[in-house]
């Protein structure tokens, strides 16, 4: 949970990151909120993801490196 400057830091220095925002949600979402199982469910598709190509044998299953700043 991030306020609105850090948040879009981040979405300036990474544009690839997963990113919602909870309508009327002034503290942590219960996680039961439709975007926030949208959210948690396409991370959890790159975890897969990441996980299938590892175990396959794929030979670059590094995470993208950061951006420069």
């Amino acid at each position: 949970v991030l306020g609105r400057s850090a948040a879009d830091e981040m979405r300036r220095r990474r544009p690839d990151i997963l990113f919602t925002e909870i309508p009327w949600r002034g503290h942590i979402p219960f996680l039961d909120e439709p975007a926030a199982i949208s959210l948690v469910t396409a991370w959890l598709s790159q975890v897969d993801a990441f996980a299938q190509a590892r175990h396959s044998g794929q030979t670059d299953t590094r995470a993208p490196e950061p951006l420069p700043e």
